[in-house]
Formats: C-alpha cells, sequence, structure tokens
C-alpha cells in the first residue's frame, strides 16, 4: 500500500512516496490500455491538466476529481475512496487551482458543461523524479477509471437474453450442497462441511489477512486478532461461539481469524465488498431431518447473507456504506455495550426462528445493528416484498412493493433508493432498464437471470447468483464470472 505524506515548502508541496510494485502493475496497465487519452500540462498554478475525449462520456459530460494533501492510496478502494472528491463550482474557479482544495466531502457529481479534468499537481523535492513519475501514473489511474464510467461500452450492454440454464464464459459451474444438521451440539455442526472446505477456507482467510498486513505490515494488527480478539470480543451470542470454536479446530486456523472472518461485515462496511473468491456453498439447515431453511453462504461463515424459509419468505443482505460503519459497533461491543446485533448472525436467527414475512420484517426494522445495511425481505403473497434501510440504530426507509400502484418489483443496489447512485457504479438504472423491457408478466428464473447477466449488473465482484421462488420452495446458486471488458465493482 503507498503511502503519500505532504508538507508546504516555500508555498509549494514536496511528495515522498513508496509504492509498491503492485500499485505500479496496476498504473502501468493503465496507462498502456489508455491510448485513447490525450494529455496536456499547465505548469501555472501549480496544476496538472488532464483532457479527455469528449464523445467517451455519455451527454458529453466530464468530472473532476483531486488528490487531497493527505492520506493513503489504495486503488483496492477506488471508486469510494474519501481521497477523491469534486469540487464547488468548479465554473467559478478558472485558473485558480488552490480553490480545488474546496471539496464536497469525497462526494462525486456530474456538471453541465465540458470541461478539463484538473488534478492538483506536486512540485517534488530535488532527486525525487522517479517519485514524481510514480505519482503521475497513480494520477492518471484514477482519472482513467473514472473516465471510463459505466454508461459506455463495453462496461455495459444490453439485456442479455436467453443465458438460462446458465452456461457460456459467464457461468463458472453449480454451487454444491451441504446439510447443517442443528439437532448437533454446536461444536460439530460443521465438521463435515469443513473437512471438504478448509483449503478453501484458508485461502479466503489468507486474504483477509494479506489486506490487513498491506494497511499494517508489521503484522501487529493480526498478532492482536490471534490472540486477543476472542477476549476482547467476549461471548457471542447463541450457538454461533461454539460453533466457530468446532470450526477452528477442525481447519487449524485460529480462533481469532475465524471471528474475524465471520464479522467482517461489520469490519468493512466503509469499503467495498471483500470476498471475491469462488468458495460459495449452499447450505441446508434441518432439523429433525426436516428443512429449515436454505441459505447460500461461504464456506466457515456461520451467519447468513442470502437465504430463505420454503413457503414463507426469503431474505438477502446488501452492504450498505457509511462512515457509522460496523468498526463503531464493534467499539461499543468491545466497551460493554451489546445491546446491538450482528448482522450475518441476526439473519441466521430470523431465518431459523421467524415464522412469518411480517414476523421478519418487524425484527429487521426495530432490532439495533452492530452496521448499517439494506434487508431485501421477500413473501408469499402478492405486494409482500420490500427493501428496509437500516442504520445502526433504527430503520431508515422501508420501501415495500404496491402492485396496485404499478410497483411490481424492487432493486436494490448499495445506494440508498432517494439518492443518486455514485456515478461510476450505476447498477440500479441498467437492473431497473432490463426488469421494464421485460414486464411482470414474463419474470421467472430464465428472464431474472438474464437481468443478472447483463453488465454492469454482472461485475467483477459478482461471485455468485441465487434465485428464489419462495412458494415453489426452489433456490439456485451459481457461481459467477464477468470475462473483460468487465467493471470492477
Amino acid at each position: 500500500m503507498g503511502k503519500i505524506s505532504i508538507s508546504r515548502t516555500q508555498g509549494k508541496k514536496e511528495i515522498h512516496d513508496d509504492f509498491n510494485d503492485s500499485i505500479l502493475s496496476f498504473t502501468e496497465a493503465l496507462k498502456k490500455n489508455s491510448n485513447w487519452m490525450s494529455k496536456r500540462f499547465n505548469q501555472k498554478s501549480g496544476t496538472q491538466r488532464v483532457n479527455f475525449p469528449v464523445g467517451l462520456l455519455r451527454k458529453s459530460k466530464h468530472f473532476v476529481f483531486q488528490v487531497q494533501a493527505q492520506g493513503t492510496l489504495n486503488t483496492t478502494l477506488l471508486p469510494r475512496s474519501p481521497w477523491l472528491c469534486q469540487p464547488k463550482a468548479f465554473h467559478e474557479l478558472g485558473e485558480n487551482a488552490e480553490l480545488l482544495n474546496t471539496c464536497s466531502e469525497g462526494r462525486f457529481a456530474l456538471l453541465p458543461e465540458h470541461f478539463t479534468c484538473c488534478i492538483q499537481a506536486a512540485v517534488l523535492a530535488a532527486g525525487t523524479m522517479q517519485g514524481r513519475s510514480r505519482l503521475t501514473l497513480v494520477l492518471l489511474s484514477v482519472a482513467i477509471a473514472c473516465a471510463v464510467a459505466q454508461y459506455v461500452p463495453p462496461w455495459t450492454e444490453d439485456c442479455r437474453k436467453s443465458t438460462y440454464p446458465p452456461s457460456g464464459p459467464t457461468y463458472r459451474g453449480p454451487v454444491p450442497w451441504y446439510t447443517i444438521n442443528l439437532d448437533l451440539p454446536p461444536y460439530k455442526r460443521w465438521h463435515e462441511l469443513m473437512v471438504d472446505k478448509a483449503p478453501a477456507l484458508k485461502v479466503i482467510v489468507n486474504s483477509l489477512k494479506n489486506m490487513v498486513n498491506a494497511f499494517v505490515p508489521s503484522g501487529k494488527i493480526l498478532e492482536i486478532v490471534d490472540q486477543k480478539l476472542p477476549g476482547l470480543l467476549g461471548n457471542f451470542p447463541g450457538p454461533f461461539e461454539e460453533e466457530m470454536k468446532g470450526i477452528a479446530a477442525v481447519t487449524g486456523i485460529p480462533l481469532g481469524e475465524i471471528i474475524s472472518y465471520n464479522i467482517f461485515y461489520e469490519f468493512f462496511t466503509i469499503c467495498t465488498s471483500i470476498i471475491t473468491e469462488d468458495k460459495g456453498v449452499n447450505l441446508n439447515f434441518q432439523r429433525n431431518n426436516k428443512t429449515v431453511f436454505k441459505a447460500a453462504s461461504f464456506a466457515g461463515y456461520v451467519g447468513v447473507m442470502t437465504g430463505f424459509k420454503p413457503g414463507l419468505f426469503s431474505l438477502t443482505l446488501n452492504e450498505r456504506f457509511s462512515s457509522n460503519g460496523g468498526y463503531i459497533g464493534i467499539l461499543e461491543w468491545v466497551l460493554g455495550k451489546k445491546d446491538a446485533k450482528w448482522i450475518g448472525f441476526i439473519l441466521r436467527s430470523v431465518l431459523e426462528n421467524s415464522t412469518s414475512y411480517e414476523e421478519a420484517k418487524n425484527i429487521l426494522t426495530k432490532t439495533k445493528l452492530l452496521a448499517p445495511a439494506y434487508f431485501i425481505l421477500g413473501g408469499n403473497v402478492s405486494g409482500e416484498g420490500c427493501v428496509i434501510t437500516r442504520d445502526r440504530k433504527e430503520s431508515l426507509d422501508v420501501y415495500e412493493l404496491d402492485p396496485k400502484q404499478g410497483r411490481w418489483y424492487v432493486v436494490q443496489t448499495n445506494y440508498d433508493r432517494w439518492k443518486n447512485t455514485f456515478f461510476l457504479d450505476d447498477r440500479r438504472t441498467p437492473a431497473k432498464i432490463c426488469l421494464n423491457q421485460t414486464t411482470q408478466e414474463n419474470i421467472s428464473f430464465a428472464t431474472l437471470y438474464d437481468v443478472l447477466s447483463t453488465k454492469p449488473v454482472l461485475n467483477k465482484l459478482t461471485v455468485f447468483t441465487t434465485l428464489i421462488d419462495v412458494i415453489k420452495g426452489q433456490f439456485e446458486t451459481y457461481l459467477r464470472d464477468c470475462p473483460d471488458p468487465c467493471i470492477g465493482w
């Protein structure tokens, strides 16, 4: 991870950089594949200026970016990093690059006119010319990533047709089924699954460790996780702690790392999803040899993100990004305030114990949570379906199906429905376009799979696609891929 430290010297900026090879490789690749970009440099007012051809962006609109005076460069956090921002009232700034420091808290917006994308330049100290070239590459990579917004081919496409049954390059294969016997002691419930999936779980846990080490190379964080995390977090509710202990025993992975993996949602709700390995499993939770609920999950994760209770309701979690994220909830938990629920655990509890759509909706609307979230809930009769937008302590919105008013579907990505989506990550609009083209009368597993196979609804972060029919009891999960060219989020 490359850190930039900036200090002022006689009104100019000195930058000392230590970018690692991965960032250099990333930016070099972007540079080599960006022949369409023309550059010109304006040394006035310390500004580096980059022009993009008008035809690349829809309606000839361009975007403004800035790298703030401090922060950590992390290409994996694009495009949501707070060090990218749009200046207020750019048309009033003219050549005064210093006013680029006025930013709208990391939010992007479309501007109505053609203008030049400006990136505040840095004057380097003597002997750091190589550093300058590296910095330029990273800044250009930001601009390039923003310039290829999802509204232009090949990152978007016409609504797909005839993609079901799944086949071809976007289909990696079926997801295997395992039974979790709830009649067994919690410590033993995951034994059979983990005997098969221990290597896969180690891959996922190692990816988490690598990400943490990128931020803190000393290894101190992992030492705390391995040795201190179980004691810091104390007892988990219900059977979850014993289940995680059983998984640790079978796999040989330290309990602290198993715990961190199981609460990754709370840790990482200020950035994008980190689970990108193809380690999905279908789980049939049974009691007395009868199905209680089914879920699509990841090996070793004892909570639930997607599942359904046959004949009653379906439930899906979507990540909601917020500065008031799960890390605050975790801190409160560590300090002894334990009235909020862990996201994956509350979803599993609802699926295991609730007996109706209304009961599930009531719990998910009113229960205090450790992290913000979107819950997508579906029922078994007409009109039963909603998106619950949750803050940690309260429900902000319950948006329900209303067939009488023509609202026969609801679409939820990772943005509040009453706000504009982030312009580089608008999956909501393409999904709505494809659903409207499909029409309510033609909705089926086949047509839904078509919608979910259309870029950018399908993207590089898509791990699997799950189709659920509550009434018929159908539950299908397929591993996915998005071959290049494909947007990275």
